[in-house]
């Protein structure tokens, strides 16, 4: 009889154990990543770089200065801008001839700074009404 309770007692702690490994909620969810969403990540991921690679450069952050933005500052409100809006201002950069001028360049820095005082990051224009 106490044979037969040792193992009754061995077989309720192995249901125990069983029990409690069982209702630990599994956390690892698989889904199917599409290549078109991963191409588009990767776009975006580059768009961004070379907006900031053009902000770099010594005549862009010149007229940056110009403006009153310190060219760290001027990298941050890239990184708040949205991948559509990183994309337009790509785009723009290489519709310009080269050489175009300087007008073109005070456009594209005008339209940054325009975009990052809409959403709120500046308040450097006052004829911006803020969201």
């Amino acid at each position: 009889m106490l044979n037969l309770f040792r193992r009754v007692k061995r077989l309720g702690w192995l249901v125990v154990i069983t029990m409690g490994v069982m209702s630990i909620p599994s956390i690892s969810i698989a889904s199917i990543v599409s290549t078109e969403s991963l191409v588009q990540a990767r776009q975006s991921q580059l768009d961004r770089q070379q907006l900031i690679a053009t902000l770099s450069r010594e005549d862009v952050r010149q007229q940056i200065v110009g403006y009153g933005v310190e060219p760290a500052e001027a990298v941050k409100r890239v990184a708040a801008m949205t991948d559509t809006e990183v994309a337009q201002l790509n785009h723009r950069i290489d519709a310009m001839q080269a050489g175009a001028g300087i007008l073109d360049l005070a456009v594209l820095v005008f339209i940054i700074l325009l975009v990052t005082d809409i959403l709120g990051y500046t308040d450097i224009f006052p004829f911006v009404k803020k969201k």
